[in-house]
């Protein structure tokens, strides 16, 4: 393919006819850009579609540390309330201590 290009463009030099080598060569720069645009397009669709997979796992992440805590909670919640709601049996008095000495 790079050969058959590369002919036409050396029969236009050749020929001595500058306009059609002009656009020859215009016409490459052309299609050589618009190779690099949709390259460039091509890159930033897949950089997104690599963003928005990167977002996913994140918020996956979150709910899963999120639904962790709030079982901990849950947890942490019922161990006070059996705390609260459990009346002592036994309440440990020490003799020495300022509250149990009598005022005189």
């Amino acid at each position: 393919m790079l050969n058959f290009f590369r002919r036409i463009r050396r029969k236009l030099a050749e020929d001595n006819k500058p306009l059609k080598y002009a656009r020859y060569a215009i016409g490459e720069i052309v299609l050589v850009v618009i190779g690099i645009l949709i390259a460039l397009q091509v890159n930033n669709w897949n950089e997104e579609r690599k963003g928005k997979i990167e977002e996913i796992k994140l918020i996956r992440n979150i709910n899963q540390e999120f639904t962790h805590n709030l079982r901990n909670l849950d947890s942490v919640k019922l161990q006070i309330d059996n705390i609260i709601c459990t009346p002592p049996t036994h309440i440990p008095v020490d003799p020495g201590s300022p509250k149990n000495t009598k005022l005189t």
